[in-house]
C-alpha cells in the first residue's frame, strides 16, 4: 500500500509541475517511463523492463531519470513489502551494467547499497553477536567509501541509509560527511543556471538530508546523555527543517519514507528545550512553525495555555501571525465578464485565492472543493470572506466554455502573469488565504487546505483576526 500510495504521489508532483512540454522528445520520455514504472509496479517482466532501460538509457535523457531510478524503482528494491530476491539482483545487473552508461551513472549508489544490505542480510551471524556489529562497521566503511558525492546518484540519501544499517557513534562520520556535502550544495546553489522551481526543489532536497543528520546526530547525543549536544543538535535540525519555500515544492517527500524521517524536527528540538524548562523559547520556536504548517497550531496552543501566558492564546496568535506571515502584494486584474477587481477592495475580509488552469488535471480536480467553499462564503460568510480564483495560462473564452460545461460559479479573475511571480507561484494548483490585516498563507498542494479555510474563516471568533 505504502508503494502504491508513494507512486502516485510521484505523479502528482511530477505531472503538476507548471512546466508544460508536449513536444515528441518528452512524450517518448513519458512513455518509456510509464512502461517501466508499470513493469516495476505490476508485471515484474524483467526482460521487457531491460528492453525499456535500454531505450530510456539512448534517449540521453535526466528529466523523469532521477525520479524513476531514485524513486520508483527504489521502491521496488527497498519499500516493496513483498521483496522479490531473485528479480532485485537481475534489475540491479541491469542498471549497473555498461550497456546503461546513463543509468549506470545516476544509479550508482543504489547499486553499491543495494550490496552492503545485502551482505548484511546473508551475513549468518546472530543479531546480538558483538562480531556481527564489527563486521558491519566494516562493510558501511567499505561501502561508503565507494560512494561518491554525486547529486545524480543521490549519493545523500543512500548514506543516510547505510547509517541506517547500524546506527551508532561510530558510525557518525557518515552523517558528517552528508552535513558537509550538502553545505557545500547548498552555498554554491545560487551560482546555479536553474529554474525558480528546480532551485527551490533542490533547496529543499538538500536542506532535509541536513536536517536529518542533525536529528540523527541529536538522538546519539541523547543516547549519552549529553543534553547540551543533543539541543545544538535538534536546534540545528529545526532550523534545517521544511521551511515555506520547501513547502512549495516538497522535494523531500521521498526522504521522509526512505530515511525513517519526520516532515518536520521542530517538535524535537522543543522538547529538548522543555526538559530544560525553557517554554518561552519553546512557543517562539513552535509559533515560527504554525504560521506555516497549520497541524502545529493545536501544540503550540496547548503549550501555551498550559504556561498561563498573560493574554489569551487567541489574541497571542492574532497578533503573532502579523509578525510571521508576508504582506500580500496588491494586484488588480480584470475577471472573464470584463470587470476589474483589486485587492485592496476587499481590506478587513478573508481572501481565499485559488492559482489553477483548464490544462491542469490536478487543478480541475479540486474545483469541485473550491466550488464547496466559495458557495458556503457567499451564502454565510459575505460579510467576512471572499474567493477568487485565477486561471493562469488560459484564454478567457476557453475559461468560459469549461465554467459552462462545469456549472461552476466561482469568480475567476485572469492572470496578467505579474500577479504569479508577485505570490512566487511554481506550480498549479496554489492556494493562497489572505487574511484580514493584509497578509498571507500558502495552502500547500495535497495539504488538508479546507481545514485551514474552515479554522480560520469559518471559525474566524477562535482566532480574532
Amino acid at each position: 500500500m505504502l508503494k502504491k500510495a508513494l507512486l502516485f504521489a510521484f505523479t502528482v508532483i511530477v505531472f503538476s509541475s507548471c512546466n508544460i512540454d508536449t513536444n515528441s522528445e518528452v512524450a517518448e520520455e513519458i512513455e518509456v517511463f510509464n512502461n517501466i514504472s508499470n513493469q516495476l509496479n505490476d508485471a515484474k517482466n524483467i526482460d521487457s523492463i531491460k528492453v525499456y532501460l535500454h531505450q530510456y538509457d539512448k534517449l540521453r535523457k535526466t528529466e523523469l531519470l532521477d525520479y524513476l531510478i531514485h524513486n520508483v524503482l527504489a521502491q521496488d528494491l527497498y519499500l516493496n513489502e513483498n521483496i522479490d530476491t531473485v528479480f532485485n539482483t537481475k534489475l540491479l545487473e541491469i542498471i549497473s551494467s555498461n550497456n546503461t552508461p546513463v543509468i549506470k551513472k545516476h544509479s550508482q549508489a543504489i547499486v553499491f547499497y543495494s550490496e552492503a544490505l545485502n551482505s548484511q542480510k546473508h551475513s549468518g551471524i546472530i543479531e546480538q553477536n558483538k562480531e556481527k556489529v564489527n563486521f558491519n562497521r566494516n562493510i558501511i566503511k567499505q561501502t561508503n567509501s565507494k560512494i561518491l558525492f554525486s547529486e545524480e546518484s543521490l549519493s545523500e540519501r543512500y548514506r543516510i541509509m547505510l547509517f541506517n544499517l547500524n546506527q551508532c557513534s561510530e558510525n557518525e562520520y557518515i552523517l558528517d560527511e552528508v552535513i558537509k556535502n550538502s553545505n557545500s550544495v547548498l552555498s554554491n546553489i545560487n551560482n546555479e543556471e536553474l529554474s525558480e522551481r528546480d532551485l527551490k526543489e533542490k533547496r529543499g532536497l538538500y536542506r532535509y538530508f541536513t536536517a536529518h543528520c542533525y536529528y540523527l546526530k541529536g538522538r546519539l547525543a541523547l543516547d549519552k546523555n549529553d543534553e547540551n549536544k543533543a539541543e545544538m543538535y535538534f536546534e540545528k535540525a529545526n532550523f534545517f527543517s521544511p521551511d515555506r519555500i520547501d513547502r512549495e515544492v516538497q522535494s523531500y517527500f521521498y526522504e521522509v519514507h526512505f530515511l525513517n524521517g519526520l516532515e518536520d524536527y521542530s517538535s524535537c528540538y522543543a522538547d529538548v528545550l522543555l526538559l530544560q524548562n525553557d517554554t518561552l523559547k519553546t512557543i517562539e520556536i513552535l509559533s515560527k512553525k504554525a504560521a506555516d504548517d497549520f497541524s502545529k497550531v493545536v501544540e503550540l496552543k496547548s503549550l501555551y495555555e498550559k504556561n498561563n501566558q498573560t493574554i489569551s492564546f487567541n489574541k497571542y496568535w492574532a497578533n503573532k501571525l502579523m509578525d510571521l506571515l508576508p504582506v500580500a502584494p496588491e494586484f488588480k486584474l480584470r475577471s472573464i465578464d470584463g470587470e476589474f477587481v483589486e485587492l485592496n477592495s476587499f481590506k478587513g475580509k478573508w481572501i481565499l485565492l485559488d492559482f489553477w488552469g483548464t490544462w491542469c488535471s490536478p487543478c480541475k480536480e479540486e474545483l469541485p472543493k473550491v466550488q464547496n467553499i466559495s458557495t458556503k462564503i457567499f451564502n454565510e460568510f459575505s460579510k467576512s470572506a471572499v474567493v477568487y480564483t485565477i486561471a493562469c495560462r488560459d484564454e478567457v473564452a476557453t475559461v468560459k466554455k469549461f465554467m459552462k460545461e462545469k456549472k461552476y460559479k466561482f469568480n475567476v479573475l485572469m492572470s496578467d502573469e505579474n500577479v504569479e511571480k508577485d505570490y512566487k507561484i511554481t506550480g498549479y494548483p496554489t492556494k493562497i488565504l489572505i487574511t484580514p490585516t493584509g497578509h498571507y498563507f500558502i495552502l500547500y498542494f495535497n495539504s488538508n487546505w479546507e481545514e485551514v479555510v474552515e479554522a480560520y474563516v469559518f471559525n474566524d471568533s477562535l482566532y480574532k483576526l
